[in-house]
């Protein structure tokens, strides 16, 4: 088999070295973020990969604030970046405005945004 065609018209290997420096060069310094459902598991996973690359973050969710506190201080203490959260209901458009104010008067108007939240339904799947 020949080699596939380069559409890029760039030699593969600078391609390859390319890709692997392009999160060093790229940097959201100076970024902010707002991840929705951001609590736990994915969407804090996301949220503490965009701080690893220097983004401030805006986490959300559902739970009691005091339970994110030690979320907040440890993406701080890790990263150097800003981090707030809000807990906000965004089944209610009243909850996706109080969201969207209180990230703007904390962080400023966010940079990027990631849909995260779900609505969550347990039971068997007969029963959804």
């Amino acid at each position: 088999m020949g080699e596939q065609p380069n559409p890029w018209n760039v030699p593969l290997t600078d391609l390859l070295h390319m890709t692997q420096t392009t999160s060093a060069v790229r940097s959201l310094s100076a970024r902010r973020a707002l991840v929705t459902g951001s609590s736990a598991g994915l969407g804090l996973s996301i949220a503490e990969g965009l701080a690893a690359a220097g983004c401030d973050i805006a986490l959300h969710g559902l739970e009691a604030p005091e339970a994110m506190a030690p979320v907040i201080q440890s993406l701080q203490a890790q990263y150097g970046v800003r981090v707030v959260y809000v807990r906000s209901d965004l089944s209610r458009l009243e909850g996706i405005e109080a969201l969207h104010s209180q990230v703007c008067l904390e962080l400023g108007p966010p940079d990027i945004l990631v849909n995260n939240a779900v609505v969550r339904h347990f039971g068997a799947l007969e029963d959804l």
